[in-house]
């Protein structure tokens, strides 16, 4: 009977700071979840699939900010368009699981080659779209003669035959007239047509 009346309601005032605690930290923690699959989301819309490089709607995206950027600073910047030599003879041969596999294994080489300020996006089916900011057609070509010249960092096929690349460079500078990224993309898509009719893996500009 001499104890204090606070005594009586310590081990409840006790319980209820350990329930606010539970309840703080498990909507914290809530949030967080909520935060990292917000995320998870939002990266698998920026990202392809099968090659794990940026999609085309984001590669566009990339691009068109990077132009306008190009553009109010008097810039330079370059585009690499990469297509896959004799890829459909690949999938009629040897199947499309092998040719998924040629995609991811080029897709990786460029992700080797290319500096952490670059973007590379796979454009459809078996093309491939760099961006280098702040980079002109020449710095641009010694970034990517490497997958030319060193075949053996290419993928072999079943045959044993290498799965080389046709490439087309393009590119804006301070002196060059405003343009938009279509008329960019066909300028790099023709310069790789002509590597392909120059006799395939080799590079344009």
């Amino acid at each position: 009977m001499g104890r204090e009346t606070e005594s009586y309601f310590s081990p409840i005032q006790k319980v209820e700071l350990s329930i606010s605690l539970i309840v703080l930290i498990s909507a914290i923690l809530g949030a967080f979840l909520t935060f990292l699959s917000s995320r998870l989301i939002i990266s698998k819309a920026h990202i392809d699939s099968l090659t794990r490089v940026l999609n085309r709607k984001v590669g566009e995206e990339s691009l068109q900010k990077a132009l306008v950027r190009t553009f109010e600073n008097r810039n330079k910047l370059s585009i690499a368009f990469i297509d896959l030599d004799g890829f459909k003879a690949v999938n009629d041969k040897f199947g499309y699981v092998v040719g998924d596999e040629v995609l991811k294994s080029i897709a990786k080489v460029l992700k080797c080659v290319v500096r952490k300020s670059d973007h590379l996006v796979r454009w459809g089916g078996d093309e491939f779209l760099m961006i280098f900011e702040e980079t002109s057609k020449d710095e641009a070509y010694e970034i990517l003669k490497r997958v030319i010249e060193d075949q053996s960092i290419l993928p072999k096929l079943p045959d044993d035959s290498i799965q080389t690349l046709s490439i087309g460079i393009a590119g804006v500078d301070r002196h060059d007239e405003l343009i938009d990224i279509d008329q960019l993309v066909t300028a790099a898509d023709y310069m790789m047509y002509q590597s392909k009719n120059g006799g395939r893996n080799q590079i344009s500009m």
